[in-house]
């Protein structure tokens, strides 16, 4: 219950992930900040609109804040563009691969 003493808690999470994809660019990381895209990416489009608030409250983690999510989006973007097209940043359960081309057309 330590989000009902700290309401901002369940946001720390998205504002590290924005930090850190801001770091990874930095150092040349270019994998880091597009796999940190990709997971926000489907947190923020797929799964979290399937969920109620009694969800997040069990996971402990909110939809991200406007101020990381356009932070993770816009580096994720970075990333994407600084790695070949090629380039497979993930792939899924399925074994189809991510490329950076392919995250350059996220949203």
């Amino acid at each position: 219950m330590d989000h009902i003493r700290d309401p901002g808690l369940i946001h720390r999470p998205w504002r590290w992930l924005a930090a850190v994809t801001t770091q990874a660019n930095a150092a040349g990381q270019h994998d880091i900040a597009a796999m940190a895209f990709i997971f926000t990416s489907i947190w923020t489009h797929t799964l979290g609109p399937q969920m109620n608030g009694s969800d997040f409250v069990t996971i402990g983690l909110d939809p991200a804040p406007a101020d990381a999510l356009d932070t993770i989006v816009h580096e994720g973007r970075a990333a994407a563009n600084a790695l070949p097209p090629n380039h497979v940043v993930a792939v899924d359960a399925e074994g189809v691969a991510l490329t950076a081309q392919s995250l350059r057309q996220w949203p």
